[in-house]
């Protein structure tokens, strides 16, 4: 009885240390959804590589992309949270509310301090443009029709990886797994009006989001009075206007 109770204690020994190994051997379900960089770099590049693939600000998604919906789709493919992504004109909103944080160029100052999958971004009053960093001074985006409207990539340069340039860059966004910015980023201390400060950072400049911005840093019945929009201006140049 005492040889059978040794072997049963030895057999259940074996069976505990094979289930810990198989266990260590499968990621877990939290590991699989955890974002991945690469896999949205590859999806962009893939798409790049693929005339079918062309760029359009009408169909833009799929299977024609501009800029803007080529790096939120890509982001979306790698597992990301993009929150209500949908343009440049919202994008730094979105972005730095789920996990990514706005490095303004001044930090930058170069592409030597760029590092793989860091988001290149400006916008401003007319209009805005992002693309992916890839490493090794290049970069993938959609740039344009260049004369070809028409479904897919005429010419190989609508949606393509190409040399780094350094454009009109105001930062990057950076992933950095779920810090969020409080404040928006400063504004020149030029500016005179809070819808032109509120594009230059990149952020919505609609009354309705400026509205909800007032409400945040304490101007209570918000209606775009000169004074109103006085406060929230020499905030936003110091750096201290917090995001709704």
């Amino acid at each position: 009885m005492k040889k059978n109770l040794t072997s049963i204690r030895k057999a259940a020994a074996i069976l505990a240390c094979t289930a810990i190994l198989a266990g260590a051997a499968m990621p877990s379900a939290s590991a699989a959804a955890r974002p991945n960089m690469e896999t949205s770099l590859n999806w962009a590049v893939s798409i790049a590589n693929d005339n079918s693939h062309g760029y359009s600000q009408t169909n833009r998604q799929g299977p024609d992309y501009d800029c803007s919906s080529l790096v939120i789709n890509a982001l979306k493919k790698g597992g990301f949270n993009t929150g209500n992504a949908s343009y440049t004109g919202n994008m730094m909103n979105e972005l730095t509310a789920h996990g990514f944080t706005w490095i303004p160029w001044s930090q930058i100052g170069g592409v030597n301090k760029l590092k793989r999958g860091d988001i290149l971004f400006y916008r401003n009053a007319s209009g805005g443009h992002t693309e992916f960093y890839l490493g090794n001074s290049r970069n993938v985006g959609a740039h344009g029709t260049y004369g070809h409207p028409e479904r897919g990539d005429q010419t190989g340069k609508e949606i393509s990886v190409g040399a780094y340039y350094r454009g009109q860059w105001q930062g990057v966004f950076r992933y950095t797994g779920g810090t969020v910015n409080a404040y928006f980023p400063a504004c020149k201390s030029s500016y005179v009006s809070i819808v032109d400060a509120l594009n230059s950072v990149g952020a919505d400049s609609s009354f309705a989001y400026r509205k909800k911005i007032a409400a945040k840093n304490n101007i209570s019945n918000y209606t775009g009075t000169a004074a109103q929009n006085t406060k929230m201006l020499n905030l936003l140049k110091a750096g201290k206007l917090l995001k709704p």
